[in-house]
């Protein structure tokens, strides 16, 4: 009888200690439905990316696209990696210059999505120009703006995932290049140059 009792009680224990296992990862932040839907927004963006990117031989308009899916496929690694870690109960944590990455608080996303929007609505306006012209130089330059929005939205995207679940970005130039330096020699203006 009292080995019965023992049973049961661990036999509770188990199941009540898995159940509530299953509920702490079940609502753990982020989720994965979040991961999943930020991820499918992000693959949604390569594949436009690669569509775009089939449409030129060479030039700068083809280099800039190659750059923005780049910095795509940098922010699907670096919230797959969130998701896998996540999934496997592996807690992540970045170390950059000795502190601790955390996500960002609200009013640095909201701030981060304003500048997002800032930037889709430029881009609005340069796709817009693009149109007026069938082409030559004029489209040429505007297409080129219009990519070159779409590079800034993609790493203003990377930043936006990487402060919402806490992950590093590549750190800035001037941290990797520590002996780097400013701009050689005296500026001037233009009558100067000569």
């Amino acid at each position: 009888m009292a080995k019965a009792v023992v049973i049961a009680v661990v036999l509770s224990s188990v199941v009540f200690g898995g159940a509530a296992a299953f509920l702490l990862v079940a609502h753990s932040e982020p989720s994965t439905q979040a991961l999943d839907a930020d991820l499918a927004k992000i693959r949604t963006q390569i594949k436009a990316a690669n569509d775009e990117n089939a449409q030129y031989a060479v030039g700068a308009i083809k280099v800039l696209i190659l750059i923005r899916r780049q910095i795509l496929q940098t922010t699907e690694a670096m919230i797959e990696a969130k998701r896998a870690s996540l999934i496997r109960r592996i807690e992540l944590q970045y170390i950059v210059e000795g502190h601790k990455i955390t996500p960002a608080s609200d009013a640095k996303m909201s701030q981060i999505k304003s500048d997002i929007d800032k930037e889709t609505t430029k881009l609005s306006k340069d796709l817009e120009q693009a149109s007026r012209y069938s082409g030559g130089l004029m489209q040429t330059m505007s297409l080129i703006a219009a990519v070159t929005d779409r590079v800034t939205i993609a790493q203003l995207e990377l930043a936006y995932y990487s402060a919402k679940y806490g992950t590093a970005v590549p750190v800035a130039a001037s941290s990797a290049f520590p002996g780097a330096v400013g701009a050689p020699g005296k500026i001037v203006g233009d009558k100067q140059a000569f």
